[in-house]
């Protein structure tokens, strides 16, 4: 078996287990079904592609489970914590729909910035911002009071 197809069978027992240890009665689909099948199933509704990548092509990843169709979007995540934190989070369609619309309407901003033509707004707190930080004078203890 070929790293990739075990690193991803691997990843689909491990959320296999993690969903059945909150009550979920999960099965797994077809290893070699790419897409046709569901790696697991068990949630009503739900079609779930498991990849277990260190760079996730995300658009090949939802065209697989997609396939044509528009499904409910739900993303499951889990924390780095320990003991980790486990959800599955829904997002409505109309939400999908808004944050498309927010997104096209920002892209001639956003490619402006791309481009050069335009600096990107700071906001002081990211590392870009601390690292690119030029001290201009002293700040007042009242700003870092507002935080």
């Amino acid at each position: 078996m070929p790293n990739s197809c075990r690193r991803g069978a691997d990843g689909e027992r491990e959320l296999a287990a993690l969903l059945r240890a909150e009550g979920y009665e999960i099965d797994r689909g077809g290893t070699t079904s790419f897409g046709a099948v569901p790696d697991l199933s068990g949630l009503p509704v739900v079609h779930i592609e498991v990849k277990r990548r260190e760079k996730l092509n995300v658009m090949e990843a939802m065209q697989q489970a997609i396939e044509g169709n528009r499904l409910p979007c739900f993303l499951a995540v889990i924390t780095k914590e320990n003991p980790a934190d486990l959800a599955v989070i829904e997002i409505s369609q109309a939400r999908l729909d808004a944050e498309m619309q927010h997104l096209l309407d920002k892209l001639p901003y956003l490619d402006a910035i791309r481009q050069g033509i335009i600096e990107p707004p700071r906001c002081g707190r990211c590392a870009y911002c601390r690292r690119t930080k030029k001290l201009t004078g002293p700040v007042s203890l009242v700003e870092f009071e507002k935080e």
